[in-house]
C-alpha cells in the first residue's frame, strides 16, 4: 500500500514537470523580442594625400557599413571638426559630378542602406596652413539609427607632414670688441622655424676665403632632430689671427637638413658680421722749426709730425702747446690719422725773449677704444736780440776795462804810499 502512495506520488511530480516543460517555451514567446539585425559600421576607406600638408586640400572616403539583416534607415552621420582640418564640402561622387550632389553641412542624411550594404561618402577638406607635423584625428559619429539600439563612432588618424623650414635667430659674437689675437665666441639659436620636423641638420661655418679667421674647435655642429617650434643653441670657437685686418668681416654659415620623410631637402646660408677693431698709439716722429732758431720779436713756426703706430686709426685729434710764455697759434686740430700713417701738427709763435724754453705738447685724440691723451715736455731754443746782445757786450767790455784800470790804480796808489 505503502509502495502504490510513493509510485502515485512521483507519477505525479513528473507530471507537473511535464507541464511545466511544455509551457515555459510558450510563456516565453509571449514576452521575448527579437532583437535588431541592424549593425551600422563607418570605415575609411581613401586618405588622399597621405600624408597631408599643410595649405592644401585633401580627401577622405568614408563608407557607411550595415553588416545587419535589415536595412538601416534615416541614418545620420555627423562629423566632428577638429584643428587642423577645415571642411569644405561632401559629395556622394567622385569630382566629376559634385557640383550636383555636394553637402556643405557637416550633417548627412541616410535615407536609407540596404542590408549587407554600403553608402559611401567623400568629405573634402583643407589642412590649416599653420598646421605642424602630427598625427591627427577626424571624428564621425552615427547616433542611434532607426531598426538599431547602439549609435558608432569613428576616430579616423591622419598623418600631417608640415614644411620643414629653419632659421638663425639671436647670434652674436663675444667679446663685443675684438682685437687681432682675440679669442672669440660665435654663439647662434638654430630654430625649426616651418610647420614640418627637421632631422639629420647640420650647421657648418664657412671659412675658406677668411685665413684671418681661425677654428679652434670643430667648425661643423650636427643636430639629429628639431620638431616644428623647437630651437638648439649652436657655439662655435674662434681666434683672429695677429696679422688680421682692421675692418669688417662676415662669416657665412651653411646650415642644411631633411624631412621626416627623406624627401625635401634644406641648404641654406646666413652670414654673421663683425668688426676687428684696433688700438691707435700716437708719437711724435719728428720737430721742425723754420727758422731753425727763432728769433726775438720775429714769428717763427714750429712743425710736430704725429705718426699711428698702432693698429687702429685715431680721430678727433688735438695737439696743444702748454707752458711756453710766448703769443701765437699753440693750438692745431688734425682731424684723423690712419695705421701707418702720419701727420704735421703746425704751430705759429712769436717769442718776446731769447733763450732755451721747456714746453708741454698735449696731445688728445679717439679710438675704438675711447678717448686718449698723451703728455710730452720738449723744449725749445729762440736766439737773442742782435742789437741789445751787441750794447750788453759793450758795457760788459767797459765795466772790464774799468774795473782792469781801477785795480792798477788802487795798487799804484798804495805802492806810493808805502814808499
Amino acid at each position: 500500500m505503502i509502495q502504490i502512495k510513493k509510485m502515485d506520488i512521483m507519477f505525479g511530480l513528473a507530471t507537473v514537470l511535464l507541464i511545466v516543460v511544455v509551457l515555459c517555451p510558450l510563456i516565453s514567446a509571449g514576452v521575448y523580442e527579437t532583437p535588431s539585425s541592424v549593425n551600422i559600421g563607418i570605415l575609411a576607406t581613401e586618405i588622399s594625400p597621405q600624408p597631408a600638408r599643410p595649405g592644401e586640400d585633401i580627401l577622405v572616403k568614408i563608407s557607411i557599413q550595415n553588416y545587419g539583416n535589415d536595412p538601416a534607415k534615416d541614418v545620420v552621420l555627423n562629423l566632428e571638426e577638429i584643428f587642423p582640418f577645415h571642411f569644405k564640402y561632401i559629395s556622394t561622387e567622385y569630382a566629376a559630378h559634385w557640383e550636383a550632389k555636394h553637402h556643405t553641412s557637416t550633417e548627412m542624411i541616410i535615407p536609407k542602406i540596404s542590408p549587407y550594404s554600403s553608402y559611401d561618402a567623400y568629405y573634402y577638406f583643407t589642412v590649416d596652413p599653420l598646421a605642424r607635423s602630427g598625427e591627427y584625428e577626424l571624428i564621425f559619429k552615427i547616433p542611434k539609427t532607426d531598426g538599431g539600439n547602439v549609435g558608432t563612432r569613428e576616430n579616423i588618424k591622419i598623418n600631417v607632414e608640415g614644411k620643414p623650414d629653419l632659421a638663425l635667430l639671436n647670434s652674436s659674437i663675444s667679446p663685443q670688441i675684438i682685437t687681432p689675437g682675440d679669442e672669440i665666441i660665435l654663439k647662434t639659436d638654430l630654430k625649426s622655424v616651418g610647420t614640418g620636423n627637421v632631422k639629420n641638420i647640420r650647421v657648418s661655418l664657412v671659412l675658406d676665403n677668411l685665413p684671418e679667421i681661425i677654428a679652434l674647435d670643430d667648425s661643423s655642429k650636427f643636430i639629429q632632430k628639431l620638431n616644428a617650434g623647437e630651437s638648439e643653441t649652436v657655439l662655435f670657437h674662434l681666434k683672429i689671427s695677429k696679422d688680421a685686418k682692421i675692418t669688417s668681416y662676415s662669416i657665412p654659415i651653411k646650415f642644411t637638413g631633411v624631412d621626416e620623410a627623406n624627401k625635401l631637402n634644406i641648404t641654406l646660408t646666413e652670414v654673421i658680421g663683425f668688426d676687428v677693431q684696433g688700438k691707435a698709439k700716437l708719437s711724435i716722429a719728428s720737430i721742425k722749426t723754420d727758422p731753425l732758431l727763432g728769433k726775438v720779436n720775429e714769428e717763427m713756426t714750429l712743425m710736430i709730425r704725429l705718426e699711428n703706430v698702432g693698429k687702429g686709426d685715431a680721430k678727433s685729434i688735438k695737439a696743444s702747446i702748454k707752458d711756453l710764455p710766448f703769443s701765437g697759434v699753440k693750438e692745431a686740430f688734425l682731424g684723423e690719422i690712419e695705421a701707418d700713417d702720419d701727420s704735421p701738427a703746425v704751430f705759429t709763435i712769436i717769442p718776446d725773449r731769447g733763450g732755451e724754453f721747456n714746453y708741454t705738447l698735449s696731445i688728445d685724440y679717439e679710438d675704438d677704444f675711447g678717448e686718449h691723451t698723451i703728455i710730452e715736455e720738449l723744449n725749445l731754443v729762440v736766439k737773442g736780440d742782435k742789437k741789445v746782445s751787441a750794447a750788453v757786450g759793450a758795457v760788459m767790455i767797459i765795466l772790464l776795462v774799468l774795473v782792469i784800470v781801477g785795480f792798477y790804480y788802487f795798487k799804484i796808489a798804495g805802492e806810493k804810499r808805502k814808499t
